[in-house]
């Protein structure tokens, strides 16, 4: 973390940018009583793997081997570390060091593609370019030019990892190991900035939890990124839960395939799940064919049919308030396009 002089972390924002050599991402730390999370300037990996070997300072009867990364050669190569002080172009096996500084132009959460399983990097001729139009890339994985390496590669993570998140989004994969990171669900910090905890349920993963993002995605203030309220009980447009209750707790349990999650706009833990798991029945009219319900925070969008338009009880444009006959009385209605989802 970059420091001001009087070895504070320095803190950053749209007017307060980092130094070239540090990007601005955010970092969460246990102060002792609570979880915070602030942006701070981290070091980019061109800068990490462009520092010349240090030694450091002697500070025990052994030196241990260590290895850095040759800016010069473009390979890893061993020193004897000191044990004390140093820089940060220091690792502990060749394999790390060859898996960091490899995907120098690679984006926080993705990694390089290698040719099968040699140590060859795959390389591209259209930098920007994914998939198909990016001149050599593999499906999920993008085109960049690297400074460090003087050539393109490809960053980004494979279609078996990619099913470890919704649809959409992708897992932080760990830049020394390669693997994808594994989170404890309702922690804050459990996972790095832009990233959620999520369930995962394929052959791959085990059951287990992994860091999950989706690169379009804006917070909401209500569920993380995928994902969408489920509406409680009577008509309520949230369900309250508590993050120690069992799933299937009747109260404050959320059930099967759907997670306890913070909103920062209510400041209480509500239940979240995927829109296709989440999504109410639809009750709009048989006639015109193709109407699905316009929903609102995981809840039917109730309107007048007398109301003018722009007001909070009319319907948005392209929808009509219909009678469902039944207990929902009106409700905003849409045509659905060319049999996709709602």
């Amino acid at each position: 973390v970059w420091k001001e002089q009087n070895g504070a972390a320095r803190a950053c924002t749209t007017s307060r940018q980092c130094p070239s050599t540090h990007y601005c991402t955010p970092v969460t730390t246990w102060t002792g009583t609570v979880y915070q999370t602030k942006s701070l300037c981290c070091p980019s990996k061109n800068f990490v793997c462009s520092q010349p070997r240090d030694v450091g300072v002697r500070c025990s009867s052994t030196r241990i081997t260590r290895w850095y990364f040759n800016a010069d050669t473009k390979t890893c190569q061993t020193f004897e570390y000191n044990g004390c002080e140093g820089n940060r172009n220091n690792f502990a096996s060749q394999k790390s060091c060859q898996n960091y500084c490899l995907s120098e132009a690679c984006p926080p959460g993705t990694v390089v593609a290698k040719d099968g399983d040699s140590s060859r990097l795959m390389q591209c001729s259209n930098p920007g370019g994914n998939g198909r139009i990016s001149g050599g890339c593999p499906e999920g994985y993008t085109c960049y030019s690297s400074p460090l390496l003087d050539q393109n590669v490809c960053c980004g993570a494979s279609t078996e990892l990619q099913s470890l998140c919704p649809t959409s989004s992708t897992p932080f994969i760990s830049a020394l190991s390669l693997q994808p990171m594994q989170c404890t669900p309702n922690v804050d910090g459990a996972c790095p900035g832009n990233f959620f905890c999520w369930f995962s349920t394929t052959a791959t993963s085990v059951n287990a939890f992994y860091c999950c993002r989706s690169p379009d995605s804006v917070d909401t203030g209500f569920c993380p990124p995928q994902l969408v309220p489920v509406p409680g009980e009577g008509g309520a447009q949230y369900k309250y839960c508590s993050p120690s209750a069992p799933l299937n707790d009747a109260i404050q349990g959320c059930g099967a395939n759907r997670h306890c999650q913070f909103s920062t706009n209510l400041e209480r833990y509500i239940c979240c799940g995927l829109e296709s798991d989440v999504r109410l029945p639809n009750v709009c009219p048989p006639q015109p064919a193709n109407l699905v319900p316009v929903e609102l925070a995981g809840n039917y969008r109730t309107c007048n049919p007398y109301a003018r338009a722009g007001t909070p009880q009319s319907c948005p444009d392209n929808s009509a308030c219909l009678y469902t006959g039944n207990d929902n009385g009106f409700i905003c209605c849409r045509v659905q396009l060319g049999g996709g989802k709602a």
